[in-house]
């Protein structure tokens, strides 16, 4: 069946990939972008864009109105500048006013969408015991564990509308030309790359296509949850590394002192280096499979070789 679908944050890292997706399934899909020159550029007239900022009230909540579901993606980076206030105030504020005005629309909508999906961050859980933490953990107490919460927070009231309501806590996202594995790969190419900090905190990741999938399956669950979108099994920073060097028959000896990293990135270095060891208890309970659930199944999908 066909359905009207509006998301905001389809021109990010996994908006691109879920939009399209989208469209192949038959959907109709709205885009929400401050800037419709990059949605044109990027999907032509296969979707419907919509010109607004999230952050801010405006024409485009009417958008929300008639639509099946809501995919709220919208955020800032949290690594793509040196943090400081003005930064971290963006960082909050693309996340929580975002969600605020979203799901505003969606309350006051004459015909309400059956299921609003959200993504969120397993920064919720702050550094996890080796042991690892499913979705049940509460939340952690530093800067962007306060974040997530406020994010989670500002959807609850849509619940009392009869809207399912589903957040996706999501990980380190794998992908071969974006992100945290693109990164990793710069250096490990020229032999100049190693584990970080001392490799050995985990990395809780999950590869770009399963979680386009996972986005996909909560628009058709019943009730209402929380899913973390990470893979069943964890890697230690270390393993990772040496995976990537293998698959790109290259060395990685040179490691990065975490003293380098705080000089490099600043106070982001702390969440780069936490250890996180995140279950996806919830999320395979409510019947999702992943296809990449093992690091080296992924590497060898993302960067080949043998």
């Amino acid at each position: 069946m066909r359905h009207n679908i509006l998301i905001t944050g389809g021109t990010g890292q996994v908006g691109r990939r879920l939009v399209l997706s989208l469209l192949d399934c038959g959907d109709t899909v709205f885009v929400v972008s401050r800037d419709l020159s990059r949605v044109h550029q990027l999907f032509g007239d296969k979707v419907i864009g919509i010109q607004g900022d999230p952050t801010t009230s405006g024409k485009w909540q009417e958008a929300v109105d008639g639509t099946d579901a809501v995919i709220h993606l919208a955020g800032e980076s949290v690594a793509n500048h040196r943090w400081n206030p003005s930064i971290k105030a963006a960082i909050r504020s693309s996340r929580v006013d975002s969600t605020l005005n979203v799901c505003n629309a969606i309350v006051q909508a004459r015909r309400r969408p059956r299921v609003f999906v959200s993504a969120s961050a397993i920064g919720w859980y702050g550094t996890t015991p080796d042991s690892g933490c499913d979705e049940s953990a509460p939340c952690a107490t530093d800067f962007l564990a306060q974040v997530c919460r406020e994010w989670e927070s500002s959807s609850t009231d849509i619940c009392e509308s009869g809207v399912v309501r589903v957040i996706i806590r999501v990980g380190i996202v794998l992908e071969r030309n974006f992100g945290a594995l693109a990164e990793l790969v710069k250096p490990i190419k020229f032999c100049v790359g190693g584990p970080l900090a001392g490799g050995q905190f985990f990395m809780s990741w999950i590869h770009c296509e399963d979680l386009c999938k996972l986005f996909l399956h909560a628009l058709n669950v019943p009730s209402s949850s929380i899913f973390n979108g990470v893979s069943p099994l964890a890697v230690r920073n270390h393993a990772l590394v040496a995976g990537i060097a293998q698959r790109l028959h290259r060395i990685a000896i040179l490691p990065t002192p975490y003293w380098a990293l705080r000089l490099f990135v600043g106070e982001f270095a702390r969440y780069l280096c936490a250890s996180q060891n995140v279950i996806p208890k919830a999320t395979l309970e409510s019947g999702f499979s992943f296809k990449y659930p093992e690091i080296n199944m992924a590497l060898a999908q993302l960067l080949g070789g043998k």
